[in-house]
């Protein structure tokens, strides 16, 4: 999950009922975000509302994935216009890719760009 899908579930804001069923059709699997994910969400949700608990609730049920430097050079190297932030989230989902049963974003071009790159990406609620 990437910042948007992980500020969508703890808010309940847009599209949250369709990720929380996406969500619940996969209970038995285990979710996951950058280091990044969980300073990025955290930040977010200091700009949206009172979450004092955030960090805690994150490391309670999310796993992390660390930026190593497989995770580094991947996001370096992704082709397209993909900011930063974003193109670490896609490469750290690619350092799962045997693991990984679907990437949740609600960001158009981090969407694309994991798609490209034959990663199972969604975005509950807006993909046609």
């Amino acid at each position: 999950m990437d910042t948007s899908a992980l500020v969508t579930w703890m808010t309940r804001r847009d599209h949250w009922g369709d990720l929380d069923a996406f969500l619940q059709q996969r209970a038995t699997e285990p979710l996951a975000t950058s280091t990044l994910g969980f300073a990025e969400t955290v930040r977010t949700l200091d700009l949206v509302g009172h979450f004092p608990k955030a960090m805690d609730d994150l490391d309670v049920r999310i796993t992390e994935i660390l930026l190593t430097r497989e995770v580094r050079d991947g996001a370096a190297l992704l082709v397209g216009r993909l900011r930063t932030l974003d193109a670490i989230h896609v490469a750290g989902a690619l350092s799962l890719r045997d693991d990984l049963t679907a990437l949740v974003t609600y960001d158009r071009r981090m969407l694309e760009t994991a798609r490209a790159e034959g990663l199972p990406a969604h975005a509950p609620g807006i993909e046609g």
